[in-house]
């Protein structure tokens, strides 16, 4: 049966999270193969040489596939589960390796994750995998997540071997030893990252290569003490003039928790005059663990802010209630310092029924319903469905 291609390429899209129906729509009929090859080679995976050596023949056979490939991912976690394994080079070696075979032959590739890698063990991790790295051309994006090095060198060695880098996400890695290069240029647009780890050196590097210059876009997931919050006040300082969109989480201890809740203290961003786009994400619905929100939202002093995200994890209509609700709802509906607001995004991720998430927020939030400012995005399933409230 041959469909019009906007058919085609709608149901395409439809099937994209679900791979074995595509491949079986795509060997039924030919037509749709082109359609199906974008979908199901846009995102591969590498988690062991014996499937990178599969994936290196397969593209050997099928030249048409490189082009499809936009995201690479190097995950080792099942070495990671066993930590015998884990800590051999060998069974680690094939990735210094692979990713320097594909680099010239994965042209389209625009995003690179490291996951679970040790590269301190790693003695492969020389020249030559540098020199083969800068053939990732088109690389915008490149992902760290769970990753340890030897050095802060050998991190930065592979970023300065990425020519189009310009994305950088950093999620529970760790160095060896302290900066050591000279300051160097890195034009950093964005920045995520998960405070796993101490914030001092990723602060001393963002000066180093002059980040307050370019850096727009910043995620500063899970700062957990005081420590974090006065190396992340020392970066956000340095982003008054570029910072456009901040997402920002605390996750504060039980220790000292009502103390540090006053963020003020240590974050300075009422100066940050060109933010237009704040993501809060809200891991604790606990009233006593939400004080640093309405903290946060009373610093700041954005004339050009125009977008608010909350994202929350409900399991009950009452968790939107409460004194502290009722806070962020005056600020949000009546204070003069978000009268530029457009668009309030609840991001709901949890159990409760999107119907009675969203009647919950319109009850809560009456005004910024009434204005048509209000919105809830459904994130409990795959279609990501926003639906204006």
């Amino acid at each position: 049966m041959n469909l019009p291609a906007e058919i085609v390429a709608r149901i395409v899209d439809e099937l994209r999270d679900h791979s074995k129906a595509l491949a079986q729509c795509a060997l039924t009929n030919h037509s749709w193969l082109s359609y199906a090859r974008k979908v199901l080679y846009h995102t591969v995976t590498l988690s062991s040489e014996k499937r990178a050596q599969h994936f290196c023949s397969l593209i050997h056979k099928n030249l048409e596939i490189t082009n499809c490939v936009r995201v690479l991912k190097f995950n080792v976690y099942s070495y990671y589960m066993s930590q015998k394994q884990y800590t051999s080079q060998g069974l680690q070696g094939w990735v210094p390796s692979t990713a320097a075979l594909l680099a010239s032959r994965l042209p389209s590739v625009s995003t690179i994750h490291f996951e679970y890698i040790q590269w301190q063990i790693l003695h492969g991790f020389d020249r030559n995998l540098l020199d083969a790295l800068s053939d990732f051309a088109k690389v915008r994006t490149v992902r760290f997540w769970a990753c340890t090095f030897a050095t802060f060198a050998e991190f930065e060695d592979i970023l300065l071997a990425l020519p189009a880098l310009r994305r950088l996400q950093l999620d529970s890695i760790s160095w060896g030893q302290p900066l050591t290069k000279p300051p160097y240029t890195l034009r950093l647009d964005s920045l995520s990252t998960s405070a796993h780890y101490s914030l001092q050196a990723l602060c001393q590097w963002l000066d180093k290569i002059q980040a307050h210059t370019t850096l727009y876009e910043l995620e500063l997931d899970h700062l957990y003490d005081e420590d974090d919050l006065r190396y992340a006040g020392k970066i956000l300082s340095k982003l008054d003039t570029t910072l456009q969109s901040l997402t920002i989480c605390c996750r504060f201890s039980c220790d000292g928790y009502s103390r540090l809740q006053d963020i003020g203290q240590w974050l300075r961003i009422e100066r940050s005059t060109a933010l237009r786009t704040l993501r809060i994400r809200v891991y604790d619905l606990v009233p006593e663990y939400m004080h640093w929100i309405t903290k946060l939202l009373r610093l700041i002093e954005a004339p050009n802010l125009t977008t608010l995200v909350f994202d929350v994890c409900l399991f009950m209509p009452s968790q939107t209630y409460g004194e502290v609700w009722d806070d962020i709802a005056w600020l949000l509906s009546e204070s003069p310092r978000y009268a530029s607001l457009r668009r309030v995004r609840f991001v709901h991720r949890g159990p409760l029924m999107m119907e009675i998430a969203a009647a919950a927020l319109c009850r809560q939030f009456p005004i910024l319903h009434l204005r048509g400012v209000l919105e809830a995005e459904d994130q409990r399933n795959p279609d990501l469905l926003t639906c204006a409230i």
